[in-house]
């Protein structure tokens, strides 16, 4: 079995923590680098001239996390949608170098 990318695991590890109950402040970091990570994402996985839902996905991400919008959400629901984003994560791995070309 294949690991993720590190940056993969850190993005997860950075959601994961917010299960527990952490500061104000956290959550403000963990929008930002959620919001980074999936426009990295969603750049890594864009094909030219193709529809492509796996960058389509990491987009809703980057838009759902940006930090000058800010989506509310109550925290049960916010609990939610970092699974569903960690899962999503871990399933739409960084295409690898010979996936680019």
């Amino acid at each position: 079995m294949k690991l993720p990318h590190p940056y993969t695991i850190i993005a997860c590890a950075i959601l994961a923590l917010a299960f527990a109950h952490m500061p104000y402040g956290y959550y403000n970091f963990l929008r930002i680098a959620v919001c980074l990570y999936s426009i990295f994402l969603a750049v890594s996985l864009w094909r030219p001239q193709q529809v492509n839902y796996r960058s389509l996905l990491a987009i809703a991400c980057a838009i759902l996390y940006n930090p000058l919008w800010r989506i509310a959400l109550t925290r049960d629901s916010w609990l939610i949608a970092n699974a569903v984003t960690i899962a999503l994560f871990l399933l739409l791995p960084l295409p690898t170098k010979t996936e680019q070309q």
